[in-house]
């Protein structure tokens, strides 16, 4: 028997009784909110029946998605949880990105415990979409701080013991709960306290740390160097690394407040991807500088694969003036290279924000962070009302109020601009027209309608995607 709004609710659903093509048929003459009534149904009540029913939604959230109906994406999600358990766990780690966003967004730790338990649960499962998703942008909230702790806590172990990942999966995690232990010293140093560096040890142990014998020199640090040697030889430079790094994760933690985590993570990443990389210049006169190619790397390195790990590199790249306020403090650079440096990084923060377009509210903590001293007043305010007022905005709205704000900026001189991508004869072969991939959004992208079994679309080249 064919279904129709009608009687579909009376009829037994097994593939006997109801073929799939009537089944697709009679799903694409719905509208939306009928459709998601329909899934529903079936879900709840045969979910053994439909193994492609999460292709469906997911096409349907991209126009939810257009139209910024978080509401419906949030309600869907919450019916699957409560009244589908089962359905639930195959698919949460597709399903909870959006709602968990929001409620961080929204400060609702007792919703956002609910949606981010069944990845804490799994969280191997969930590695690489709503447990790395999630966690980035929690840790960047100290108002969730103890709660991401919590969480730190119990994934760490799981994900550095667990046999299908890549080796160091657990490592942001047990990072985070090593830069706690960082900071909880530092409020005693900064207070006159002596720290236990005997505990303190024992601890960063217990989650695969080493102690750091430079800790013990904070807050005064012995900055003798030879800065011609310094800037020149990468092995004169590692012998005072660590005594310069433990120096500015203090400092920026007793100046700004911002989390050590992020600076720790941004400091490392831009040593090894940007200023030690290959392709940096070897005729810089100061290590610490860099050209508009080399952050332009940086940015699309920390993107990763299709924008797997964009939350990641907006965090970092906005967290970049933080170290270059600490390097102009130490005057490691002068007033005029750090302004030079900050104009061609305000090109690539630009594009960020170009790109994050209306999910700028996701990273709506980070203006709760003290104002890096290169943006004016009037500028910080007006990206921070840009974030917050995107959360309201469909995508073409959004999108017109990023642009608007972008050219409402001074122009930047062309210099700070980086040079357009070589060709890449690979892409070239499979019919791509420049070397730079694009930024995937969240989603996938709206299809045409189709009368045949949809296919598994959000898994598209997960194999070949790497993790930090």
């Amino acid at each position: 028997m064919k279904p129709t709004l009608d009687n579909y609710k009376d009829l037994v659903w097994t593939e006997e009784n109801v073929s799939h093509d009537d089944y697709f048929n009679f799903f694409e003459n719905l509208h939306t909110a009928a459709k998601l009534e329909f899934l529903k149904f079936l879900l709840k009540n045969y979910p053994e029946y439909d193994s492609s029913w999460i292709e469906f939604y997911f096409d349907i959230r991209d126009e939810l998605d257009k139209e910024n109906d978080k509401e419906t994406v949030i309600e869907f999600t919450d019916f699957l949880r409560e009244e589908c358990p089962t359905v639930y766990k195959k698919e949460f780690s597709y399903l909870d990105r959006l709602p968990i966003a929001i409620s961080i967004y929204k400060n609702d730790l007792e919703k956002l415990k609910k949606q981010f338990t069944e990845t804490v649960n799994n969280p191997a499962k969930a590695i690489d979409d709503t447990m790395r998703f999630g966690f980035n942008i929690l840790s960047a909230d100290r108002k969730f701080w103890d709660y991401t702790k919590s969480v730190a806590q119990q994934v760490w172990q799981p994900l550095r013991d667990a046999d299908n990942l890549i080796g160091a999966a657990e490592f942001d995690y047990s990072l985070f709960l090593y830069c706690d232990y960082l900071e909880q010293a530092f409020d005693k140093i900064k207070n006159g306290e002596i720290v236990d560096w005997e505990l303190f040890k024992q601890n960063v142990e217990e989650i695969d740390f080493k102690y750091v014998e430079e800790l013990e020199s904070l807050p005064e640090t012995d900055y003798e160097i030879n800065w011609q040697l310094f800037h020149r030889r990468k092995a004169y430079r590692n012998e005072h690394y660590m005594k310069m790094m433990f120096h500015a994760l203090y400092s920026i933690y007793v100046d700004t407040g911002i989390p050590t985590y992020w600076v720790f993570r941004t400091w490392m990443d831009l040593r090894n991807y940007m200023l030690d990389d290959d392709d940096a210049s070897s005729n810089r006169k100061n290590w610490f500088a860099f050209t508009p190619l080399m952050i332009d790397r940086f940015g699309g390195k920390l993107n990763g694969f299709l924008g797997g790990n964009q939350v990641a590199m907006t965090i970092e790249t906005f967290t970049i003036p933080y170290l270059y306020d600490y390097f102009l403090k130490m005057n490691f650079i002068d007033q005029a290279l750090f302004d030079d440096l900050m104009l061609k990084y305000d090109a690539v923060r630009r594009t960020v924000i170009k790109i994050a377009t209306n999910d700028l509210w996701r990273y709506a903590a980070l203006y709760a962070w003290q104002k890096p001293s290169y943006l004016s007043e009037e500028r910080f305010e007006a990206e921070k009302a840009l974030t917050h007022n995107s959360f309201d905005l469909n995508y073409e709205d959004a999108n017109k109020a990023t642009k608007e704000f972008i050219a409402s900026l001074p122009e930047l001189p062309k210099s700070t601009q980086a040079p357009p991508p070589k060709p890449n004869p690979m892409f070239d072969l499979f019919g791509g027209s420049s070397g730079r991939s694009k930024p995937k959004r969240d989603t996938s992208k709206p299809k045409k309608q189709r009368k045949k079994k949809p296919k598994n679309n959000r898994k598209a080249g997960k194999k070949g995607k790497k993790r930090r």
